[in-house]
């Protein structure tokens, strides 16, 4: 059975991405942290990733509008803001 990730998961990575905690994460989806923790890691192994931060990194080269969104949705220093541009 090959696992997919789901829509609330790459909602989870992404706000993980932007800096929330699983407490936060949990909050916004109605579970608890330790049910992130395990939606987080459900996605990690569907993507083949060696962490969150990896396989939000898989997320974003996979659908760039990941990276618009997390462009627009979060407070990014202007140096860090010009590097992403130059990435795009």
């Amino acid at each position: 059975m090959t696992e997919t990730v789901t829509d609330r998961q790459v909602d989870m990575l992404i706000m993980r991405g932007r800096g929330c905690t699983h407490g936060e994460i949990g909050e916004a989806h109605g579970v608890t942290s330790s049910r992130v923790t395990q939606l987080l890691s459900a996605a990690r192994r569907a993507l083949g990733a060696r962490d969150v931060t990896h396989a939000l990194a898989i997320l974003i080269l996979a659908d760039p509008k990941a990276l618009e969104f997390l462009r627009r949705e979060t407070t990014i220093p202007d140096q860090a803001r010009e590097a992403l541009r130059d990435l795009a």
